[in-house]
């Protein structure tokens, strides 16, 4: 959504193989990460040291305060998800010293919600599908959830 937009797309994994799966589906950029170097470090230096304008943040408690330092000045980091835990420690001085913000986000309004609902259905947007599942399956799908390697949504198939 955010390249149909317009925006530069850069994509944070913690692995290459994830990282190239990313790239596929449009991102502009990719960067590894894991405990080193650290996301805030990768992030900062694949900026040219000047930071991003806006970071989703989908993992929560390990990744948040990492987004937050590699804001650019004024930049704004969106809440989109917490998987990997709700409960955050932040140093609140990084955001008075870069005058970032942090935004939580569930959804878009309703307007925004057909824009992209229009161009998913002309094409220009592509659901990322990770596996599918039938009913019987589930309790293999719920546990997919918990894979690294997780990339996109699970389906699961009610039976007729």
């Amino acid at each position: 959504m955010a390249r149909h937009l317009g925006a530069t797309v850069t994509v944070a994994a913690r692995s290459r193989a994830k990282a190239d799966r990313l790239r596929a589906f449009g991102a502009a950029e990719t960067v590894e990460f894991g405990d080193d170097p650290p996301l805030d470090r990768v992030l900062w230096a694949a900026s040219g040291k000047r930071g991003y304008d806006v970071i989703f943040d989908s993992v929560g408690a390990p990744t948040l305060p990492r987004s937050v330092r590699a804001l650019a000045r004024g930049g704004r980091a969106v809440v989109i998800g917490a998987t990997a835990g709700p409960v955050v420690s932040l140093d609140v001085r990084t955001l008075f010293w870069r005058q970032a913000s942090i935004r939580g986000s569930t959804m878009a309004n309703a307007a925004e919600f057909e824009a992209m609902y229009d161009a998913w259905s002309r094409g220009l947007l592509r659901s990322v599908i990770d596996s599918r599942w039938s009913w019987a399956e589930a309790p293999a799908a719920l546990a997919r959830f918990d894979a690294p390697d997780l990339l996109g949504k699970i389906v699961l198939t009610l039976p007729e």
